[in-house]
């Protein structure tokens, strides 16, 4: 029990860097060959078929689908963070969480810790095994002193006894965005609600169906309380990540957005797994929304992606998420870029650098921000814009995401297995 709740805490998912793909070099192409955002727009996003009726050896666009944001312009990006909030504030930031998304428990300051390393301070075990981490109204200014970098916020109330009604929250120190537990989908796959930690959707009900916000089905399913549409769930979820779910937290220049919906299963009882992009200026930053082996990026460079994900296990509620999230502070970083390469200049690029032995499914395109990782524990990075185009390899049966450069061209890639 002990190694699956540090393993949880620690990884919440792994994504093993392993896998190599095709041969591509970098490109870069002259700015001449940019278009201005606004006739992209027009000759690309409201004409698809001008994309899908495109003639490559070996790409095939019969089933593209296109996501391009409302704007007329963007720019590359510093991203950081740097707080003026007190510990005191956080604390306080906490409880309100606590007391919106549990309203049956009652927050104690007993029951948040700081998840992590404090110069001098040792961990306790509880009765059960459990490592007891150390409190945070006991160590106020040590961790303050840390300038919140090395460990997170953990509100756990049923690390050593279960309670009636207990609370689960894994929380960046910076923006206190993080994971949330209440137990009704728990409940149903484990027949409990008992030591929150550790349960995750994604490991104990099957996926059966994905469907993207601008294509629900009229379907119906059986929650654990009663039946809900798919357009009623992803109604009721983008209203909260639109308006609960921002107003607790005290820095909101990055919002989230629901994007897609998987259809779960768990022994005939449904729930809905909601998959969320991070986004400024309505530009999502790049995202990843399933498990897999992933291999090193062609460039050899290492950028962020970030996984975001809420659950429905009953309806009108979100009774699970875990989102990510690290900068509090977004700066423009130069002008203000309104050409940009056109997406099919970027599928030349990508089918010129494939390998023409195989024709890959080019089954989505989006346009992101793509942040370089961030030095540990410095939280600052830049990000450009990329256009994300996400492709099947049937030969070897992987996904090949290829990113190339909005400004100048650029092309890289990685692959998921």
């Amino acid at each position: 029990m002990q190694t699956k709740r540090n393993t949880f805490i620690i990884l919440m998912i792994i994504y093993s860097l392993l896998l190599s793909g095709c041969n591509i070099k970098n490109t870069v192409l002259p700015n001449s060959t940019n278009t201005n955002i606004n006739d992209l727009k027009t000759n690309i996003i409201l004409s698809p078929e001008k994309i899908e009726k495109k003639d490559y050896d070996n790409l095939d666009l019969s089933n593209i689908s296109v996501e391009f944001p409302k704007i007329d312009k963007y720019y590359n990006l510093h991203l950081y963070s740097s707080s003026d909030l007190t510990i005191d504030d956080r604390i306080e930031s906490i409880r309100k969480m606590v007391e919106k998304y549990f309203p049956k428990h009652t927050f104690s300051k007993s029951y948040l810790a700081w998840w992590g390393e404090i110069p001098g301070v040792s961990c306790e075990t509880y009765s059960n095994g459990w490592l007891k981490y150390p409190n945070v109204s006991e160590n106020k200014k040590a961790i303050a002193d840390l300038k919140y970098t090395n460990g997170s916020f953990l509100y756990e109330s049923d690390a050593e006894t279960k309670h009636d009604y207990d609370a689960y929250m894994l929380l960046n120190p910076q923006t206190l965005v993080g994971t949330m537990i209440k137990g009704t989908g728990k409940s149903i796959t484990d027949g409990n609600y008992e030591h929150l930690t550790g349960w995750f959707p994604t490991y104990t009900y099957e996926n059966t169906e994905r469907f993207y916000k601008d294509s629900l089905p009229n379907n119906s399913y059986k929650l654990s309380d009663t039946e809900v549409s798919v357009t009623e769930a992803m109604d009721f979820a983008v209203d909260f990540f639109n308006n609960d779910y921002l107003s607790v937290l005290p820095y909101t220049l990055i919002k989230p957005e629901v994007s897609a919906v998987d259809i779960c299963d768990y022994k005939g009882i449904y729930g809905y797994r909601f998959l969320l992009k991070n986004t400024f200026d309505g530009i999502a930053f790049d995202y990843n929304y399933d498990l897999g082996i992933v291999s090193k990026m062609s460039d050899g460079n290492s950028y962020s992606n970030f996984t975001n994900e809420a659950f429905m296990a009953k309806s009108n509620d979100i009774d699970f998420w875990y989102m990510q999230q690290p900068y509090t502070n977004v700066e423009y970083d130069g002008s203000a870029i309104t050409d940009i390469i056109p997406l099919e200049k970027a599928l030349d690029i990508m089918s010129e650098k494939l390998t023409k032995s195989v024709t890959f499914k080019v089954n989505k395109v989006d346009f992101v921000y793509c942040p370089l990782d961030f030095e540990e524990n410095s939280y600052e990075t830049t990000a450009e814009a990329a256009w994300r185009i996400e492709s099947f390899n049937p030969k070897d049966e992987k996904t090949y995401m290829v990113y190339v450069n909005a400004t100048n061209g650029e092309i890289r890639y990685l692959t998921r297995s």
